[in-house]
Parts: C-alpha cells; sequence; structure tokens
C-alpha cells in the first residue's frame, strides 16, 4: 500500500526504485564527473522525503538506511 507513495520519492530525487517484498531500493547511473559527496546529498535529501511521507502511511524505517 505504501510503495506508490514511496517510488513518487525516490522518482522526484531523480532516482529509480527497485522493489522486490518488502525490500525497496533507489539507484541511478551518474557520469564519472558526479561525486561521492553530490550522490549522498541526494540520497540524503530522498532518504528524508521517504520518511516523511511513510508517516501518515504508518510506515517505519530503520534510521540507518
Amino acid at each position: 500500500m505504501f510503495l506508490p507513495d514511496a517510488r513518487l520519492a525516490i522518482q522526484a530525487g531523480g532516482f529509480e526504485e527497485i522493489v522486490y517484498a518488502d525490500d525497496l531500493n533507489a539507484f541511478r547511473t551518474d557520469d564519472a564527473s558526479t561525486t561521492n559527496d553530490v550522490i549522498l546529498t541526494d540520497l540524503g535529501i530522498v532518504q528524508k522525503e521517504l520518511h516523511k511521507r511513510g508517516t501518515p502511511n504508518q510506515a517505519t524505517f530503520d534510521p540507518a538506511k
């Protein structure tokens, strides 16, 4: 039930999602000039948005993920 909202948050961050059972992953292909700092910042933004969207859907996440 929650996955459609999760997909929107991931796609808004420029990533694609892969769902397998209860596992949700985000990925994208960057060119070689994209630094790890940029990628980690973008992933952090998506993570915050996912956690925010999860609350009204009664979904909880491991804070370390």
